[in-house]
């Protein structure tokens, strides 16, 4: 099965819709109640686990989402709070939750630079194995050091990698635009941010 499903995620990118659109919520009832309403128009989400105080009591949910929405990709994503995120509990944690939510149908699973940088190869592995991982990273200050940041990407197996930064001035949007240059790869998403009011 695990090879099935690692099969599967190398396809992936032939298909993935352009717009994900992010859900939060405070509790599983709550978060697959806005899933099936978006969903009605937007094929792909992203479930922010991390937003759930017990975020494992969501994937009995999210199976019962998936089995009756086939059409809909679906990303998990369980941010740490040192990664701008709300989840507070250890990496281990955090792997078993994506882990499950791979198992429960999720296709791809969200994987911030910083919990990679601390996983041996294998559990890196074991996670690819269940779904395709997107590896990420989130500057919410600025936009910077792009290239640097795609290069430390790099050196981790993944099946898409995510940059997201900060805009802080029209300059910025240039910056992004001019590293998006050299690959259009659609492994590579890159996305740049505005501050509200810039």
């Amino acid at each position: 099965m695990g090879t099935e499903n690692n099969h599967y995620s190398r396809l992936l990118h032939l298909r993935l819709p352009r717009i994900c659109v992010a859900i939060a919520a405070q509790n599983p009832a709550e978060m697959l109640e806005k899933a099936e309403a978006v969903s009605r128009d937007n094929p792909f989400i992203e479930l922010r686990l991390d937003y759930i105080s017990r975020p494992g009591l969501a994937v009995p949910k999210i199976r019962e989402f998936t089995e009756t929405h086939p059409h809909v990709t679906v990303i998990a994503t369980c941010r740490r709070a040192a990664s701008g995120g709300k989840f507070k509990g250890p990496i281990n944690s955090q792997l078993d939750i994506l882990g499950k939510a791979a198992e429960a149908g999720c296709q791809l699973v969200d994987v911030e630079l910083q919990t990679a940088a601390r996983l041996k190869p294998a559990q890196l592995a074991k996670l690819r194995g269940k779904a395709a991982v997107v590896l990420s990273f989130h500057d919410f200050r600025a936009t910077q050091k792009l290239d640097e940041t795609l290069k430390k990407m790099s050196a981790y197996p993944a099946d898409f990698y995510k940059i997201v930064s900060m805009a802080t001035s029209l300059y910025d949007n240039v910056t992004m635009m001019k590293f998006l240059e050299p690959s259009l790869s659609p492994r590579l998403r890159r996305t740049t941010r505005r501050r509200p009011g810039k």
